[in-house]
């Protein structure tokens, strides 16, 4: 439950991201409130010995108080990202550019390291990374495939491409795709840095992948 309520409050910071890029604070504003709200939540066990008793908190143990004070410490670590995350969206908005691949990677891993520090398991930071993967294996089909149809292309052709790039093709599809074309060869290295990716979550060529808007549409061989 507790990676759950904290994924769930990770996903609700990331729509007051995107409902702030729109121009819709006021979503944003009440969107943030059950950020905070589901994040004390997931870390209610941990601040639990505060409830009010005839004794008062003095009789607690130091190390209760001391795990009341770090559970605090992340809440603040948390509160400070979130609220340095959502300025720089605000900033950037409209901007060519808003961030860079290195600082979306910047981003990306300190939010990681927050997340480590709150506790969440392994299967919370991947549910909490869902999104992101989706996004970059897009971002693979499409370089892969080209961005603007092939030229000189069959109508067969273009009809497997146009499927191909309506759903979520995995590499061997679309490698299976280039092969029945004898298109493989031009995108090779693509399709392999892809697979990888999708094993191991990481780049295995990250130069090459900064470049992927270069790589350009298929060639038609005559």
């Amino acid at each position: 439950m507790k990676w759950f309520l904290t994924s769930a409050s990770i996903a609700i910071l990331v729509a007051v991201l995107v409902l702030e890029f729109i121009h819709q604070e006021s979503v944003a504003a009440i969107g943030t409130l059950g950020f905070f709200f589901l994040l004390f939540a997931a870390n209610l066990d941990r601040i639990s010995e505060f409830q009010a008793s005839a004794t008062g908190v003095s009789t607690k143990t130091r190390e209760i108080i001391d795990r009341s004070e770090s559970a605090l410490e992340e809440l603040k670590i948390l509160a400070i990202e979130s609220t340095r995350i959502s300025l720089s969206v605000i900033q950037s908005a409209g901007r060519v550019e808003p961030y860079s691949e290195e600082q979306k990677e910047e981003i990306k891993s300190r939010l990681i390291d927050i997340l480590a520090k709150v506790k969440v398991d392994e299967s919370g930071v991947s549910a909490a990374l869902s999104d992101w993967y989706k996004w970059v294996e897009a971002d693979y089909r499409n370089g892969i495939l080209g961005l603007g149809m092939p030229t000189g292309a069959s109508n067969t052709l273009l009809e497997d491409w146009r499927e191909l790039r309506a759903r979520t093709a995995s590499p061997e599809q679309i490698e299976a795709f280039l092969a029945k074309y004898n298109l493989l060869e031009q995108r090779q290295q693509y399709i392999e840095d892809y697979k990888y990716y999708r094993i191991h979550r990481q780049h295995r060529d990250p130069e090459r992948w900064r470049d992927r808007e270069n790589w350009g549409s298929l060639k038609i061989e005559e």
